[in-house]
């Protein structure tokens, strides 16, 4: 008896430590993907409009290069086109710039922040007190070389035009003091816009970081969006998508937001709360902006943070915890490395932060909805620790799997469509290894693998329905005793039981070898089988 016990004692240790090592196994390797469960969808993945100075003498080499890798091998669908408030002037100051006569910097520092108004009535506009050499010079070079090459693919480029007012002005004017002045600002712009090229922006993000403004205030903000709607489709434009705050930090532009929206009519306009990450980014604050976001059925954005920390783990985490809907990286220069060594024929490359984000710019296109994508330890909520998923079908119907991993490790995704799948991955020494092509049928899983840590992209080749077909039930497993679909301590517990004389088991469901006795060999095989 004495030796029976120490053989179930042993079985027992022998059971937790396979229930540990499967469960930890699975939570690693099994993605689920939940179609049924959809999250926020993607608006685009944006740059702002900086490539050279005017003055650099590989300025005009570059744009072409540039706009090739940012469209088609980056991913890039959406543009940050800023514009200053020194357009409204009566004297263009820019022409000044490009004919050398002042330099960039004095532009910046005195002439682009410092407005003069086109007359004493916001109502009436005089054309001849605007001056958008500037913002032409911006969309020749930046706006349209990426709009033709996302058209050439069938797709459409996203054009955030920014209002930024840095400092104080040098001449007392301000726009936004005067939400009618703002609104004639951004009517007069978007009827430029229209007579020279065609088109108009997208969304007006009211102002970039306003507390680096002479004091643009929450109100005031509140104000220039109910102006600009109302003044815009009363001369035939449609609403604009409305981006605010926008503020460096978290924290501050909560603030900004909540002092906006005491405005019902502005909270109503609004389409996208957007913040920086440079002052103390938080998982607490993040939270609290989806937590807003959702309540007032707004979109989320991370529009900059220029830093050496702001890597795809940033990028995840605006996506899954932040809900993102944009998410900027860079300038057009910042996602490229540049040597101008030979200026007329620059060598342009992709920057090292992009070989990791365009895992999941590239496939993941405008239009594409968020889907549920979890382990058995790890939900759509949190941060998984190894191998973290993010799921997505595009407008399409083409699935993406874009899965995080912690460190080198196999995995399966259950749950996708039947078709054929491109597998790609980028590690710190390895950048965009592609894999052999799978093909899966309705209800098959999916494998892959990455060496190390790193970015895996699955991406569907061939488009699906938005709903896939039910894994089939599979044949039952004998060591599942019990009937509940998984081998575990339960039906081990049934032939021990048993064994011990405490509870009876028949032979035809316990005797699991044949043998016509229910012992260890059999209660062997439950361990053997654990967690199947």
């Amino acid at each position: 008896m004495v030796n029976k016990l120490l053989l179930i004692i042993s079985l027992l240790l022998a059971a937790v430590f396979m229930s540990t090592e499967v469960t930890k196994a699975q939570s690693e390797n099994v993605i689920s993907i939940n179609p049924g469960q959809v999250y926020q969808t993607i608006n685009g993945w944006e740059a702002t409009d900086y490539i050279a100075q005017p003055d650099d003498p590989a300025d005009p080499y570059l744009v072409n290069p540039i706009a090739d890798k940012a469209v088609n091998e980056i991913g890039i669908n959406r543009i940050r086109l800023e514009i200053s408030p020194g357009t409204e002037n009566t004297t263009d100051y820019f022409v000044q710039v490009l004919s050398g006569q002042i330099t960039m910097v004095d532009w910046v520092h005195n002439y682009a922040k410092s407005p003069v108004n086109d007359n004493s009535d916001p109502n009436s506009i005089n054309l001849n007190g605007f001056k958008f050499t500037n913002l032409d010079w911006k969309i020749d070079r930046m706006v349209l070389p990426l709009k033709q090459r996302l058209e050439a693919k069938g797709e459409k480029l996203f054009i955030n035009l920014n209002f930024v007012h840095f400092g104080t002005s040098n001449t007392a004017f301000y726009q936004y003091n005067n939400a009618s002045e703002y609104a004639e600002f951004m009517l007069t712009t978007y009827q430029h816009m229209q007579t020279k090229y065609g088109f108009v922006p997208d969304a007006i993000e009211i102002e970039l970081e306003p507390s680096n403004t002479d004091n643009f205030s929450g109100a005031e903000m509140a104000d220039a969006i109910v102006a600009t709607s109302a003044r815009l489709q009363a001369n035939g434009f449609a609403k604009p998508y409305f981006i605010v705050p926008s503020d460096p930090g978290m924290s501050t532009s909560i603030n900004y937001y909540n002092q906006i929206i005491q405005n019902t009519s502005a909270k109503a306009l609004i389409n996208e709360f957007s913040y920086h990450r440079y002052w103390s980014p938080n998982l607490t604050d993040l939270q609290t902006i989806v937590s807003l976001a959702l309540r007032d059925g707004k979109n989320t954005a991370m529009l900059e943070w220029w830093d050496n920390q702001n890597t795809y783990n940033t990028l995840h985490e605006d996506l899954k915890i932040g809900r993102n809907s944009a998410w900027q990286q860079e300038t057009l220069r910042g996602i490229v490395n540049i040597n101008s060594t030979n200026p007329t024929n620059p060598v342009v490359t992709i920057a090292d932060k992009s070989k990791f984000t365009r895992q999941y710019y590239l496939y993941v296109r405008s239009g594409a909805q968020r889907i549920s994508a979890t382990t058995p330890s790890c939900s759509d909520s949190q941060l998984c620790t190894s191998v973290d998923p993010l799921a997505f079908i595009n407008s399409n119907g083409k699935y993406v799997v874009v899965v995080k991993a912690s460190a080198g490790g196999s995995f399966t995704v259950q749950n996708l469509p039947a078709g054929t799948y491109g597998v790609y991955y980028t590690t710190p020494v390895e950048y965009s290894n592609t894999l052999q092509d799978q093909t899966i049928s309705a209800g098959q899983l999916l494998s892959a693998a990455i060496p190390r840590d790193g970015v895996i992209t699955i991406y569907a080749k061939t488009a699906a329905g938005a709903t896939p077909t039910p894994i089939p039930t599979s044949t039952p497993n004998p060591a599942d005793i019990n009937g509940s679909g998984r081998v575990d301590f339960n039906d081990l517990k049934l032939i021990l039981s048993n064994w011990l004389g405490l509870s009876t088991c028949s032979t035809f469901v316990c005797d699991l070898n044949n043998d016509s006795k229910i012992n260890a060999l059999d209660a062997s095989l439950v361990i053997v089988n654990w967690g199947q």
